[in-house]
């Protein structure tokens, strides 16, 4: 993944330059992760059929105590992890021990936390089939997962669509809500699938929209509770030749186990951008290899070029919106990587209501916009614990491609 390259397509060349050289040089405002190269997490920690937190997915249950989410954190972090993998529902099942999470429940405090403490939220929209989430009807999905979105995208590295896709939705049904997600968030998509590429039943279409790949391995719930490393290395690169970037999300029942860590450390040197089940290297497909950078070093110090010449326009863009923030007293946020660029700012007034907006930009694998979206959004307190939130979002190249979100918080 060519970095330079990204940053100098036309669509976006002089926001992201100008936006880039303001946080390396000026270190103004707050960026945040987005971009999930080099993902490091540990989901699978014991055995979650027995034990409570046996996977952190459930770390936002409404049975776990404060202790046990601090000793979560703690383990992850001694893992050496920078994310971690949470549902934001899960209905009630008697499958899995780690217990269940309501879909309209306040979240903001506990991804804060972990983001506060160096764990970056990745975000998986739909559990497995014991849960019955992923039953309501399409629309249903979409104002779920949007609602997620206006809610927790500033803290949230990226989201899945859904744990083992393939049990219950069509590819079709996927990507429709993948493509949806695209909308609202410039953040990394990923679809995460039964064991192999493509899941038990090779449709690699459920893979069209997704940015990444969450690479489920397999025979790792039994025996010696890790995949076999000469069949991880070639579904690796099955994966990795669909021309998709790929998480190695999941080989090993144990990820704080040596023989997890080893199998994580050879996924990396094989091409995986990110682990989900532990390893011991640091780096893990963040930039271009060195035999990428050899053949292309011409062509990106173009690149490079072109990308400096438009950063004074860059500089211009991002200074004025700081500028207005501090004029009007407004929160403001700038959020660049290389998938995707986030402006907004949000005003508060008085106690009760608030506004804002916000630009977003999508980039494909190509460096070029994919989508460009607007948002304008209005909240509203109805009392100490009731809150109304209402946003309109709509294609900036295609105004007829929009959407119109409303959501009702109460609090308990």
């Amino acid at each position: 993944m060519n970095k330079i390259e990204k940053l100098s397509t036309p669509v976006k060349g002089w926001c992201a330059a100008g936006l880039l050289l303001l946080q390396s040089f000026i270190g103004v405002g707050q960026v945040f992760g987005g971009d999930i190269d080099g993902f490091r997490s540990s989901f699978l920690l014991g055995n979650l059929y027995t034990e409570k937190l046996g996977s952190t997915l459930y770390y936002l249950s409404s049975s776990w105590s404060d202790t046990e989410r601090k000793s979560i954190r703690l383990r992850l972090l001694t893992n050496g992890d920078t994310h971690i993998d949470v549902y934001v529902r899960a209905s009630a099942q008697s499958k899995y021990a780690g217990g269940s999470i309501s879909s309209d429940g306040d979240y903001l405090s506990y991804l804060t936390e972990l983001s506060s403490a160096g764990l970056q939220p990745m975000i998986w929209l739909t559990p497995n089939q014991p849960h019955s989430d992923y039953k309501a009807s399409m629309t249903s999905q979409k104002a779920f997962m949007n609602s997620v979105v206006l809610a927790y995208d500033s803290l949230a590295a990226g989201y899945v669509v859904c744990l083992e896709c393939d049990e219950y939705w069509t590819s079709a049904q996927v990507s429709e809500l993948a493509s949806n997600l695209k909308l609202s968030t410039s953040k990394p998509i990923g679809v995460h699938l039964t064991p192999g590429v493509g899941g038990t039943g090779g449709d690699t279409t459920y893979y069209d929209e997704a940015d990444y790949i969450i690479l489920q391995f397999g025979d790792h719930l039994t025996g010696d509770f890790i995949t076999d490393i000469d069949i991880a290395v070639a579904m690796l690169q099955k994966a990795l030749a669909l021309g998709k970037d790929v998480i190695a999300s999941e080989y090993a029942l144990y990820s704080e186990s040596a023989e997890a860590k080893a199998l994580g450390d050879i996924l990396c040197a094989q091409g995986a951008l990110g682990t989900g089940n532990g390893r011991t290297v640091n780096y893990c497909g963040q930039g271009s290899s060195s035999d990428d950078s050899d053949s292309d070093s011409d062509s990106s110090a173009d690149e490079l070029s072109d990308t400096l010449s438009n950063a004074g326009m860059g500089l211009v863009a991002v200074g004025a919106v700081l500028y207005v923030a501090r004029l009007t007293n407004a929160a403001s946020g700038i959020d660049l990587t290389d998938t995707g660029v986030h402006l907004n700012m949000n005003w508060r007034i008085k106690d009760d209501y608030g506004f804002g907006w916000a630009y977003s930009e999508k980039y494909g694998r190509d460096g070029k916009s994919d989508v460009a979206t607007g948002t304008l959004g209005l909240d509203y307190s109805l009392g100490r614990d009731q809150k109304v939130k209402l946003s309109y979002s709509a294609d900036i190249n295609d105004s007829r491609n929009f959407q119109i979100l409303g959501s009702y918080q109460l609090s308990f």
